[in-house]
């Protein structure tokens, strides 16, 4: 369950970036700018995704979909 808890928010960034809200084709509707760096263009790429969804919808935002990944989790451990 603590596991489950602790990766939330970046099973809410992965779905988020899967998603076509978030990956629109035109780069001036992104909410966040790209990083250029290669390697770690990635991680700065997450934290500013997390700190843009923290502050627009709030900390509650970075754990939806937990209840539904508990209840799978918790029977499987």
């Amino acid at each position: 369950m603590v596991g489950a808890t602790i990766t939330s928010p970046l099973d809410v960034m992965k779905t988020r970036l899967q998603s076509s809200l978030y990956n629109p084709k035109s780069p001036s509707s992104q909410p966040f700018v790209r990083s250029t760096i290669p390697f770690l263009g990635h991680f700065i790429d997450t934290g500013k995704l997390l700190t843009y969804v923290y502050r627009n919808e709030g900390w509650r935002a970075l754990f939806k979909g937990l209840g539904p990944n508990l209840v799978g989790v918790v029977p499987a451990r």
